[in-house]
């Protein structure tokens, strides 16, 4: 299931360098690294913005892939994933983008009042805010 999700986000991207078909697959192309056009399409379509991205990549970067036109590392892209796989999830259990937006940055009492998007920076953290969407999904207050 999170293959499908991050391939369904960044395959609306239209930034994917290579068609995904496995779990493997999607290690193998995230190691390589994916091209820095899957940030822009991301703030483009309202994932995150640029401020946000500067939260979780420093600005020197960003602006050195940007103008260099690099790939992102594999720890970088790895973060694209896990924001795509995220938001993915976030649209699915409130139905629409605008509403899982609003969630990921609204204050979280589960969270001690953290903002749901701040605890992606780490897996660890992600792994928290899909539980709280799992539980949300499945009708349990969270």
């Amino acid at each position: 299931m999170d293959k499908e999700r991050v391939i369904k986000t960044l395959s609306a991207t239209a930034t994917l360098p290579q068609a995904v078909n496995s779990e493997v697959e999607m290690f193998d192309m995230l190691n390589q690294g994916l091209p820095f056009a899957t940030l822009e399409a991301m703030e483009n379509q309202g994932i995150v913005d640029a401020a946000e991205l500067k939260t979780f990549i420093p600005a020197r970067t960003l602006a050195r892939r940007k103008g260099e036109q690099k790939r992102l590392t594999a720890e970088e892209s790895d973060l694209v994933a896990r924001l795509a796989r995220i938001h993915d999830f976030a649209v699915e259990v409130f139905g629409t983008h605008e509403k899982a937006r609003k969630w990921l940055r609204t204050p979280n009492r589960a969270i001690k009042n953290h903002l749901p998007l701040d605890l992606l920076r780490t897996d660890y953290g992600a792994r928290i805010v899909e539980s709280i969407l799992g539980r949300i999904a499945h009708g349990i207050f969270s």
